[in-house]
């Protein structure tokens, strides 16, 4: 009786493992994905739909309140502190996800015994990027002008015509560094809002009618504004 149990097992392996080879052999693989019907003519495919790219300009406008420290602006080495308030415009090109070309114009007014308007030009780096909330850095040389009354950057050189009709009006210009920090939150595809702190030194030169003389004025800026980056659709391939 033993013996015939050992010939039925050594018939039954051979057996066993022809047929655990036929089933391997024949194992089917993962089914692959039909082929998506054409689309009708006019309507693109899902996967192809259309992308949104924004330009490469973009443009800042915003409120700024200003605390000036001046040393001989009115009165040669006596010092002065003032709060102003004003408004900034920012013109920037994206040369790189995180590098852009800045330039700045400001108007200073409110607040100060004479108008101070700055023209800036430099760049604005971002670390990194995000799609809600991102940090820059802001890093410009500044060109500063100064008259006894208010006056918008791009009027300036109309103060040549009006010193004609005071006898005793005061002008000033200077340059400086402004370096500042910042950060910008999307609100909508196209519009961000941004808030910036920065700080320029300038050494300025004071004119009269008869009279020049050196001093400096420290400005210390809030920003508080928003930007718009133009975008468009462009057609999917």
């Amino acid at each position: 009786m033993r013996r015939s149990n050992l010939v039925l097992l050594a018939l039954a392996l051979p057996m066993a493992s022809l047929s655990a080879q036929i089933m391997i052999g024949t194992r089917r693989g993962p089914d692959r994905p039909a082929e998506k019907p054409p689309q009708a003519p006019g309507i693109h495919d899902v996967r192809l739909y259309n992308r949104y790219m924004f330009s490469r300009f973009s443009l800042e406008s915003s409120p700024m309140l200003s605390y000036m420290q001046t040393t001989g602006a009115l009165v040669p080495g006596v010092a002065h502190d003032y709060f102003a308030f004003g408004d900034a415009t920012l013109i920037s090109f994206r040369a790189a996800p995180s590098l852009f070309v800045t330039s700045a114009f400001t108007a200073s007014s409110l607040g100060i015994p004479f108008g101070m308007n700055s023209s800036d030009f430099g760049i604005r780096v971002k670390p990194w990027t995000a799609p809600r909330t991102s940090v820059f850095a802001d890093a410009r040389l500044s060109w500063a002008y100064t008259t006894d009354f208010a006056l918008p950057s791009s009027a300036v050189p109309i103060a040549q015509i009006y010193s004609t009709a005071y006898t005793d009006f005061r002008t000033g210009r200077g340059r400086g560094t402004t370096l500042g920090l910042g950060s910008e939150t999307r609100i909508t595809a196209r519009y961000s809002f941004t808030a910036a702190l920065n700080y320029t030194h300038y050494e300025m030169r004071g004119r009269t009618m008869s009279n020049e003389w050196d001093y400096t004025s420290n400005a210390t800026r809030l920003i508080l504004g928003v930007r718009y980056n133009h975008g468009r659709w462009l057609d999917a391939p």
